[in-house]
């Protein structure tokens, strides 16, 4: 008798299990890694309820061969080779890319002399497969200038309006004054947002104003994270640590939304794609939807809570 309560406990753990793996919210990350994206990866691949189905990279912290050089790396790093990584674009749509030299040469500040990994150019392919193979199921966390995404868009909208939705980090919606200028992402490449944004796909946004507000820093990630992570993290400030320490992070918080339950407002989005003065360009604006939106805002984040989620997933690194 005892055996078949036993057998029949297993059973039921064995079903939850199943269940379990079978609600695992499948992804796509597209990233431009530098620093905080590469925090951002190792959330999201040992996320329990995540099922990262590929890995594509974009221009951005810095040119598409070194963002990807630097996906690669971390996914070596921390012993990741189950993960598909495609190369996908390479510049904005219409405009000239100009670096920008936050993270370093390299994106990943103090890191150098990375391996480079050879370019495949077939993250668009890649992500209309993996969508079109399973529709409705498949959420993008955009990491990075919208290029890849809008470019996937404008050559199948057809399969693309079968994205479960896309969470990305863009835009600045102004509610802090001394924030008033564009967001990185939004502002790299103001068509390729607007293309996302226009698409009639869900979009959910975290905004640089939020993040600044909630004011994660790398000085926190040091506290909660592991000695592996906490080694790697010192080596990409190494340079320049002090400063660096009291930064925001901003990627990891996307992970975090596409993790867990995090409600959001439906809002209208307007973006400056012309201006007489340059630092406009890309700036966004929002109101409170009037009807049918399919963008909403990402903005009652709990900083506590994020640290807790940070805690928890990285001890997996053990």
């Amino acid at each position: 008798m005892k055996f078949l309560i036993h057998k029949k406990i297993t059973y039921i753990a064995l079903c939850q299990i199943s269940i379990l793996c079978a609600d695992k919210k499948m992804v796509i990350i597209d990233t431009d890694v530098g620093g905080d994206d590469a925090f951002a990866l190792l959330l999201a691949t040992h996320d329990e309820r995540l099922d990262v189905r590929a890995i594509t990279t974009t221009y951005g912290n810095a040119d598409l061969q070194q963002t990807t050089n630097n996906a690669a790396y971390v996914l070596q790093r921390f012993g990741i080779q189950h993960i598909p990584l495609y190369s996908g674009a390479d510049k904005p749509l219409t405009r000239k890319f100009t670096k920008d030299d936050f993270w370093d040469t390299t994106g990943l500040g103090a890191i150098k002399d990375l391996k480079s990994y050879a370019l495949s150019h077939n993250a668009v392919q890649r992500m209309l497969r993996l969508i079109k193979k399973h529709p409705k199921k498949i959420t993008i966390l955009a990491l990075g200038p919208l290029t890849t995404i809008a470019q996937a868009i404008k050559k199948n909208p057809r399969v693309m309006a079968q994205v479960y939705e896309i969470i990305v980090f863009a835009g600045n919606l102004g509610t802090m004054t001394e924030l008033s200028r564009p967001e990185f992402n939004v502002a790299l490449d103001p068509e390729a947002a607007e293309t996302v944004f226009k698409s009639g796909i869900p979009v959910k946004i975290i905004t640089f104003d939020t993040a600044v507000r909630l004011h994660i820093t790398w000085a926190d990630l040091l506290n909660c994270s592991p000695p592996r992570v906490n080694d790697f993290i010192h080596q990409m400030l190494a340079t320049n640590e002090q400063k660096m320490l009291a930064d925001c992070v901003y990627d990891p918080l996307v992970i975090y939304a596409a993790s867990c339950a995090v409600p959001s407002i439906p809002i209208s989005i307007s973006i400056i794609m012309t201006h007489s003065g340059k630092n406009n360009i890309g700036q966004t604006s929002g109101k409170p939807c009037s009807g049918h939106c399919t963008i909403s805002h990402i903005e009652a984040l709990n900083k506590d809570a994020l640290i807790a989620y940070f805690t928890r997933t990285l001890q997996k690194l053990f």
